[in-house]
């Protein structure tokens, strides 16, 4: 009895190794073609969001009561802000046509279909790790030199990992079904943006409305990778907000799970 559990729990990390392999390889192939055409691709790929939070950084710092109280001024704030917002709007975008856009691979190919929208995820999170990187350096040339709290890093880049995975597979899922899904997420994604406070102060919102930021499951992301990149003085974390954070990424992760494995057998036919 024992052997054979051994040998079904061999065959189950195999698969897992499998997929794993499989979606590294989907994931760099995704990036090779992706910049294939432009020899600047990458240079803009990480250009943009910098060239982004500087707009943003100049407009508000125009605003004195826009301006985000802390320890760290709020170019700091926003770039630690606004490092987890690019990677997961990428990586919801691409993970919501992951699977419409590689209809001809999911009918003819033979594989775990859940490995498409991994890959994409995998492939945002490699670009994110480049902008972590870069955003750690301008921080430094900022005056805030990294600090032991950076040891939080691991931690918030799981969150973000945590959050995009069951949202990006729900709607990989509902895009093949409704094609309106794929032109609902960007505006979707922006009013979260606003709803979030990366560029506006959670101090703003009264008492008797303190809980829109608790709830807010990126908001504890945005709590996460301030505290780790800028420390806790600027941003503190929340037990209420990530107990809220874990419970909704529980339910998340829950109905990706069941809905994957409910309309597996459906899949084909509405691609």
């Amino acid at each position: 009895m024992r052997t054979v559990m051994h040998e079904q729990a061999d065959k189950a990390n195999q698969q897992k190794t499998k997929r794993i392999a499989l979606s590294l390889y989907v994931a760099r192939q995704d990036l090779s073609r992706r910049y294939a055409d432009s020899a600047a691709g990458p240079v803009l790929a990480l250009a943009y969001p910098a060239m982004l939070i500087a707009i943003y950084a100049a407009v508000f710092s125009l605003f004195p009561a826009a301006k985000l109280k802390g320890g760290a001024d709020f170019p700091m704030l926003l770039i630690a802000g606004m490092m987890p917002w690019f990677a997961l709007s990428e990586a919801i975008n691409a993970m919501t046509s992951s699977l419409s856009a590689n209809a001809a691979m999911v009918k003819r190919i033979i594989m775990p279909i859940e490995v498409l929208p991994f890959a994409a995820l995998i492939a945002a999170v490699i670009v994110h790790l480049c902008l972590i990187i870069m955003a750690i350096i301008a921080l430094w040339l900022l005056g805030h030199s990294p600090s032991v709290t950076l040891l939080v890093a691991p931690y918030a880049l799981l969150c973000l990992i945590a959050l995009a995975l069951p949202i990006g597979m729900v709607l990989a899922l509902l895009n093949t079904a409704m094609r309106d899904i794929g032109f609902l997420v960007a505006p979707a994604l922006q009013m979260w943006f606003w709803a979030t406070p990366v560029i506006w102060p959670a101090s703003a919102l009264p008492n008797h409305l303190s809980w829109i930021a608790t709830i807010n499951p990126f908001a504890h992301v945005v709590a996460a990778y301030r505290y780790a990149l800028l420390g806790p003085s600027s941003q503190m974390l929340d037990a209420k907000g990530a107990l809220c954070f874990w419970l909704f990424v529980a339910m998340m992760s829950w109905a990706a799970y069941w809905a994957f494995h409910r309309f597996r057998a459906e899949l084909a036919d509405n691609l």
